[in-house]
This record gives structure tokens, sequence and C-alpha cells, in this order.
């Protein structure tokens, strides 16, 4: 078939006569729902890509920092000398009970000076009081806005709290703090037990029972170069300090978000085989539309190979079409869920209360285009099956239709 006959078979195909009103309106159609499938499949990526990496950087930011070290380090040694480093913090943390008057409340408690709360960790959480500010004679405790709603306190409020040894045995060391401020990451998972206390005040209550470490906190350009930060950290402070990163103390964590991006990768193939078999629906319909037209096609000469191309590229292009409108408009609304999922999380309703729902929406190129590559190659495959049919219309089917 020459190249007009080709071009000309594509572009009836993707722009029927006006005699075929039916045809118009299945291209059309058939755009608008590919589009439809891949306007829900952008915004579930931009809410669990998004959800996810929040909930990541909430863990390494406030729980336990990028890497840690088993060992302090002193107070006189330069903290600034490595430049994937943002912060290097000494903390301690123990584990134990805060009780109120009403209620009480298991708690991590996570000993930490002022200057732990550096511009970065404070753009993970809304906080009213102050932090860990000494004015009274006890001593400052931060809590949570969701322990303090259990525990029915506010800023300002004394409250007890007891430790308990690493060994589980129950030593009572109780003792009253007052509460000097409330923090909200807008994690309740990670906030429900997540107690500061000023480093000096821990280390001091606790005595051997609290676990005594470094934290380190890694600019976010190195934060795929964990391997390489040790080994700087190792040349340039303790090279026999034992360093692990976040996901090795966080390992069931960890395991959870590999988990959920493995489950969101299989429900985004589910969808590219069922969108891949709607493509090859289209395919399919339109060898049926142009059943006459073909036959007619192979009485001129043309043959199956070529216009199995030019059906191809017709479906192609519907199918791209389809793609960029649906990416277009799920990229549109997904930039403005932000508002939406604030206004969920502030209402507090309790079927998503273990869910991150306050986190910048960003655009994650890589799952989309992978998303789409996907889609595309099973949509290639499904639509040359769905056109291998063009093969066994022969020119007799058009005298028998004349």
């Amino acid at each position: 078939m020459s190249k007009e006959r080709h071009v000309w078979l594509a572009m009836r195909l993707l722009f029927p006569p006006r005699d075929f009103p039916h045809r118009r309106r299945r291209v059309i159609g058939s755009i608008a729902l590919v589009a439809l499938v891949m306007i829900p499949l952008v915004l579930s990526m931009l809410f669990m890509d998004g959800m996810i990496s929040a909930m990541t950087k909430k863990y390494v930011t406030l729980q336990d920092g990028h890497i840690q070290s088993n060992t302090l380090l002193p107070e006189d040694v330069e903290r600034t000398l490595i430049d994937s480093v943002y912060s290097i913090d000494s903390v301690t943390v123990a584990y134990g009970i805060v009780y109120s008057r009403d209620a009480t409340n298991e708690a991590r408690f996570k000993g930490v000076y002022p200057s732990y709360f550096n511009p970065v960790r404070l753009d993970e959480i809304t906080y009213e009081g102050t932090l860990l500010a000494k004015d009274q004679s006890l001593a400052p405790v931060m809590l949570s806005t969701t322990m303090a709603k259990k525990l029915k306190i506010t800023v300002g409020d004394r409250v007890a709290l007891m430790l308990v040894p690493e060994s589980g045995n129950l030593t009572a060391r109780p003792m009253f703090v007052y509460v000097s401020g409330l923090f909200d990451s807008g994690y309740r998972q990670l906030d429900e037990n997540l107690v500061f206390m000023h480093f000096d005040d821990l280390a001091k209550t606790s005595g051997t029972t609290a676990t005594k470490r470094t934290e380190f906190l890694v600019k976010e350009a190195w934060a795929d170069e964990l391997d390489s930060v040790i080994d700087s950290l190792k040349d340039t402070y303790d090279p026999d300090a034992r360093y692990l990163t976040w996901e090795s103390f966080n390992q069931s964590v960890y395991q959870n978000f590999v988990t959920s991006r493995q489950v969101i990768l299989l429900v985004f193939v589910m969808i590219g085989f069922v969108a891949a078999s709607y493509v090859a629906s289209i395919a399919h319909e339109m060898v049926q539309d142009n059943h006459r037209e073909i036959a007619l096609l192979k009485a001129l000469g043309a043959s199956s190979r070529s216009i199995h191309k030019a059906f191809a590229l017709v479906v192609g292009s519907i199918t791209v079409t389809g793609l960029v409108f649906g990416i277009t408009i799920g990229l549109a609304i997904g930039t403005r869920l932000g508002s939406m999922l604030s206004a969920l999380a502030k209402a507090d309703i309790p079927a998503l209360r273990y869910y991150l729902l306050d986190f910048p929406v960003e655009i994650s190129w890589l799952s989309l285009i992978q998303a789409i590559a996907v889609l595309l190659i099973i949509s290639a495959v499904t639509v040359l099956f769905a056109l291998r049919r063009i093969r066994k219309i022969s020119v007799l089917e058009l005298l028998q239709q004349e």
C-alpha cells in the first residue's frame, strides 16, 4: 500500500466521515475512557507516593534520624565538618508510662537539647507552648496533641511519668513533670507514643536505663547515599563506632513502606491490564466497523501488513491522546489535593486517624513514567493480538457483500 493510501486509511479511521457519526462517537468515547482510567491512576500515585514519602521523612526527622551511632560525640567536637550532614545531635531514649488524673499512656521518651528542633524538624511539626524551656522547678516535657487528648491535659499541666528499664524488670522511677508544649506531626502512629524531654533531665532521671546515642540528620541531596555518608563519618569521627541507617533500626516500619509500595505497584499493573484489554477492544471494534474498507484495500493490492500498521498507528494515537488528557487532568486535580487532605486531617475522622493526610503533594515523574510505560507495553501486546483478524479478511467477503 502506498504512503498516500496509508495516510488516507489512518485519517479515515481517526477522523471518520460525517456519514458515520457512530464511528466518530466511538473514537471520542475511546479517548475519554482511556483518560478516565488514567485520572484515578495518577491521583492514587500522587497520594500514595506523597504519603509514604512524608511518613518516611517524619520517621527520619523526629524518630531516629537518617543515621545513628551507639556512642555520644564529645560536646567539644566540631559538628560541621561533613558537608552531607545537616545536624548532629546527642539523644537519649527510654521507655515508660505517662500518668494524668484521668488516664495513662505508654511512651517513648526522647531526651534532646533545645537545638534539636532545627528548621528541618520544625517544618515537620506544629506546636504550641515552648520547646522544652525550663521556667519551673519541674522538668519540662513536650507531648503530642494526640497523647494530650487521651490524657485530657494541656500546656502548663503537670503529669507523672515512670521509666521502665529496657531489661523489662519494673523499677519504679516516678517523677512529676510539667507540659511545656504540645506538638503535632500529623502522623498519629508516630505521635501517640512520642515524648520529648530535655537531655539532661532524662539522663539524670533514667540513670543507666536509657540508651545514649548520636543522631545524624543528612541533607536531602544525600538521603539516598547513606553508605557514603557513613564512610565519611568513620573517617572524620570515631572509626570504631557502630553506625546504622534508619532502615536498620526501624526494620518493621521500613518493611511496611516497602510492602506498601509493592502492593501499589501490583495495583497499577492490574489497572494496566484492565486498560490494555479496553484498548484491545477498541482495536477489535475498529476492525469490525471498517470490515468493508479493509477488504476493498486488499482488492486494490494493499497487504495485510500495511493495513495492520495503519490500524496500529490509529489505536496508538487514540491511546496516547487519552493518556495525555488523563495525565493532564489527573495532575491538575492532584496538585490541588493538599487543601482537601488537610481538611480531612483536621476533621479527625476515626477511620482515617492512622493515615498521614497533611502532606505536600509532589509529582514523582519516575513513577509516572514507569506506570505509563507499563500501560503502553501491555496495550501494544494486546492490540497486536486484536489486529490479527485483519489477515483473515479476504477480498471474497467484499464480493459477498455486493
